[in-house]
């Protein structure tokens, strides 16, 4: 039986979430269709008829990266009749993953009504709605808009305190969401009158951050962030500078493009990245380790060996990423207690550090303050991609999106004051981010930017305890580990 196009007025998937690469299994030619005992002709024979059909298609959305799932949103998609219903499940990284944009843009443009339906607990196989399957899961249901129709991204986030564990459960769980009041912006989900189950947020399906969360005032912190507006619990509200970091700047390379193999004989990036061997020519910020990354300042760990007839490409690169200032592109908040970091000087950054370059170099020791104050944290997880538990993921392109403080505001003075105040902490040692909580340092830095550098009243600290308190607590922060926050 073949569906015609746009048929179907319901269409529901629990598409296969493999991906195309044989990072884990090299004898496996394409894992995407390494099941039911393919053979490798037939594997590589259905991969090249999923290309041919993904070239027939107008706006694809199915992205290698992004897995299987995204080539059956297409599927899914064509078949779905305007004011059909689309009805998916995914992985919890469709909402904000880079590989999966084009996903997200479709269900913007061409879709209405849309609910995405998340879990924000801890522990890997709380968060996913099948049965066998390790990772975190999303349900998304859409309405195809009719002929005149144009979506509007308008999107119901409901995050749900743990799996529905029965059919009956799942009945009420549907109900109690249909329930909802249509004018409210967020709120909590209760079946019954007394029993929360989760709690619910409207936003634009651009905020992806709202989903998996278990208090609504972070996603209030996070989005007033973007409007430049500082907004704490207990109604507290002010005018706060900020801008995206693309406006400060631009990202370094991607790190392949540093140090990246040889193919046909030709390296892609110009470095061989080794061990520092006395005092390098190319120092390199690479790896991760948490326990030398708890204070502001990191020394380099590696330096760049030049290959052989790169020596020009060598110079290119350092001339063209070499900076002080470093973001952490994996950020294991439970282990790791910075987002940004600066090297004692010049270095090139690797693949877990890599370089922002500023416009400015007088706009360096502000934006590393603030990227390690509560705030700063905040807005770095909110952004990134919270697959796995306690861990906040961006790729170097989707550093520019980043919420900082805007550097540019300041007077003279304040950025004076500024290097007063990293003189005063680029010493301390700061916790784990998930233990802000409990970091007198990290305290600290947030009443040293906010009410001496920004001049903000010291009655913002108290509601800024309450959301640090409660952003500790998120199940996606502290991953279940036992140096969360007592919230009993």
């Amino acid at each position: 039986m073949i569906l015609p196009r746009e048929t179907a007025d319901l269409v529901i998937m629990n598409p296969p979430f493999t991906r195309p690469t044989n990072h884990e299994k090299a004898e496996v030619p394409v894992p995407s269709f390494a099941g039911l005992g393919k053979t490798e002709d037939e594997q590589r024979a259905m991969a090249k008829r999923l290309a041919e059909i993904r070239r027939r298609l107008a706006n694809p959305v199915g992205h290698g990266n992004a897995g299987l799932a995204s080539n059956f949103i297409d599927l899914a998609h064509v078949k779905t009749k305007p004011g059909g219903v689309l009805a998916l499940v995914l992985p919890a990284v469709c909402v904000s993953g880079e590989s999966w944009k084009e996903v997200r843009r479709l269900l913007e443009v061409e879709y209405e009504d849309l609910v995405i339906v998340t879990i924000a607990a801890h522990g890997q196989t709380d968060l996913a709605f099948s049965a066998d399957t390790g990772m975190a899961e999303a349900l998304v249901v859409a309405t195809k808009c009719r002929a005149g129709q144009e979506g509007s991204g308008k999107t119901l986030f409901v995050n749900l305190y743990h799996r529905p564990s029965s059919l009956a459960e799942s009945f009420e769980v549907a109900r109690s969401v249909r329930r909802l009041s249509p004018q409210a912006r967020q709120g909590r989900v209760c079946v019954g009158d007394r029993e929360t189950i989760g709690t619910y947020i409207r936003a634009p399906l651009s905020q992806g951050g709202c989903a998996s969360l278990r208090e609504t005032t972070l996603a209030d912190a996070a989005l007033g962030l973007l409007k430049k507006t500082l907004r704490l619990p207990q109604g507290y509200s002010a005018p706060l500078p900020t801008t995206q970091l693309r406006s400060l700047g631009e990202e370094g390379l991607y790190h392949l493009d540093i140090s990246g193999g040889i193919s046909n004989g030709v390296p892609r990036g110009p470095f061989e990245i080794i061990p520092i061997q006395g005092i390098p020519q190319y120092p390199v910020l690479r790896s991760h380790d948490a326990k030398r990354e708890r204070s502001l300042v990191v020394p380099p760990d590696s330096e760049g060996e030049v290959r052989p007839g790169c020596d020009d490409r060598a110079v290119s690169v350092w001339n063209r990423v070499a900076s002080r200032l470093h973001f952490n592109l994996d950020f294991r908040i439970n282990s790791q207690s910075l987002t940004a970091c600066l090297t004692p000087a010049k270095a090139i950054g690797g693949r877990a550090w890599p370089n922002f370059i500023l416009e400015q170099d007088e706009w360096t020791l502000p934006l590393v303050l603030w990227s390690n104050t509560t705030l700063g944290l905040l807005a770095f997880w909110w952004v990134g991609t919270r697959q796995q538990q306690g861990r906040a993921c961006l790729t170097i392109t989707q550093l520019p999106r980043l919420t900082v403080l805007d550097p540019r505001s300041l007077s003279k003075e304040q950025l004076a004051q500024a290097e007063n105040i990293f003189e005063r902490f680029k010493e301390k040692e700061f916790l784990p981010a998930n233990e802000a909580y409990r970091d007198d340092a990290r305290q600290a830095l947030d009443r040293a930017v906010l009410v001496e550098l920004l001049r903000l009243p010291e009655a913002a600290l108290e509601p800024l305890a309450i959301l640090r308190d409660q952003w500790c607590a998120e199940p996606s922060v502290h991953g279940g580990k036992k140096t969360r926050i007592d919230n009993s």
